[in-house]
């Protein structure tokens, strides 16, 4: 998985419209590893 982080995409050289704010990529983070366990215990 490859993801584009920017802490102010609006104002990224390249690649901000598909960048995720920190906050945001954290969240991912999470939630992924939340699917990461649940797939470990399946």
């Amino acid at each position: 998985m490859m993801v584009e982080i920017h802490d102010d995409p609006e104002h990224a050289f390249s690649d901000g419209p598909q960048a995720l704010k920190p906050a945001t990529y954290l969240k991912m983070c999470e939630q992924v590893q939340a699917i990461h366990t649940l797939m470990q215990e399946w």
